[in-house]
C-alpha cells in the first residue's frame, strides 16, 4: 500500500464553476499535447521530497514521431522512499494524427511488476486493454460499460490545463479518466494567480496559476481496501502550480498531502 501511494506521487505528473463536459475530440487532444512540445523535443525534470528528504525523481519528455505527439514519463524512488518501498514507473502516451490514442504503463513495486496498454481507436469505441503482467492484489470494484466511453488517458487533464492557462483561460474542468485498470474522474478547480517562493535554488520562483485537483473513484479499485482508502483520499490536498517558462507552459510545483504531512514535487531547472 505504501509503495502504491508513493508511486501515485510520480503518476500525478503524468499523472489534473466545474465543467462536466464530454471528452474532447481527438484533434483537440492532439493539439493540447502539441502545445507542450518543443523543437525537436522538450524534457522536464522534477525532484519529489518530503521536507528535506528526497522521495523520487521524475523526468517528462514531449517529442514528435512522424506527426504524432509522444509523451514519456519515467520516475523512480530515491532516498527515503527507496528504503521503505522501491518502485519504478514508466508511462507513454501517443496522440496520433489519425485520432488514435495509446497509453502504456510499466511499473515495478518491490517484487511485483505490472504492464498494460490501453488503445482508443475512435471517440465512440470503448478502449482496448492489453495486460502483459499484473500486480493485482485481489478483486476490484466493477466498472459499468457506460463509464468507459468517452474517456481520456491519465496525462491529459494536466496537459489540457496547461493549454487552457497558456491561452489566457483558467484550469477549471472535469475529466473522465481510464488507465486500463481504474476508472476515475479528475476535477480541476482554478484558484487564481499565485507567486511561488524559491525554496530551492534550482527550482522555479515567480508568478504561477494555482489549481486544485480532486479525485473521484468510479470503478476498478481493490475491493477490500476501497472504503477506508477512499475516505482517506477525500481528505488529501492535491495542488499543482502552472507557469510559463522560456520554452513554454509547464507544471512547476505539485503538493500532495499524505498521512505524514506533505510531499512536494518541484521542477528542476539546473
Amino acid at each position: 500500500m505504501r509503495s502504491a501511494r508513493a508511486a501515485g506521487l510520480v503518476a500525478a505528473f503524468a499523472c489534473l464553476a466545474v465543467i462536466d463536459a464530454a471528452t474532447p475530440a481527438a484533434a483537440q487532444m492532439a493539439a493540447a499535447a502539441a502545445a507542450m512540445r518543443g523543437e525537436p523535443d522538450r524534457v522536464l525534470d522534477y525532484q519529489v521530497d518530503w521536507g528535506p528528504l528526497k522521495l523520487a525523481e521524475v523526468s517528462f519528455r514531449v517529442s514528435d514521431d512522424d506527426g504524432a505527439v509522444v509523451l514519456d514519463l519515467q520516475g523512480e524512488s530515491k532516498g527515503l522512499a527507496a528504503m521503505v518501498a522501491d518502485f519504478k514507473v514508466e508511462q507513454k502516451v501517443v496522440y496520433g494524427t489519425d485520432g488514435m490514442r495509446r497509453f502504456e504503463s510499466l511499473g515495478s513495486f518491490d517484487a511485483r511488476t505490472s504492464r498494460r496498454v490501453v488503445r482508443w481507436d475512435s471517440e465512440a469505441a470503448a478502449p482496448v486493454v492489453t495486460i502483459d503482467a499484473s500486480a493485482d492484489d485481489g478483486p476490484r470494484t466493477p466498472i459499468p460499460a457506460a463509464e468507459l466511453t468517452p474517456t481520456v488517458d491519465p496525462a491529459f487533464p494536466l496537459i489540457d490545463a496547461l493549454r487552457r492557462v497558456g491561452e489566457g483561460g483558467d484550469c477549471s474542468s472535469r475529466y473522465r479518466v481510464f488507465d486500463g485498470e481504474r476508472r476515475f474522474n479528475i476535477i480541476i478547480e482554478d484558484e487564481g494567480d499565485d507567486v511561488l517562493e524559491g525554496d530551492r535554488d534550482w527550482t522555479y520562483a515567480g508568478p504561477a496559476r494555482r489549481c486544485r485537483l480532486r479525485f473521484q473513484r468510479v470503478g476498478g479499485f481493490l475491493v477490500e481496501s476501497d472504503a477506508p482508502v477512499q475516505a482517506e483520499e477525500n481528505e488529501y490536498d492535491r495542488t499543482v502550480w502552472l507557469a510559463r517558462l522560456p520554452d513554454g507552459m509547464a507544471p512547476v510545483r505539485l503538493r500532495v498531502s499524505w498521512p505524514l504531512g506533505y510531499a512536494t514535487g518541484r521542477i528542476d531547472l539546473r
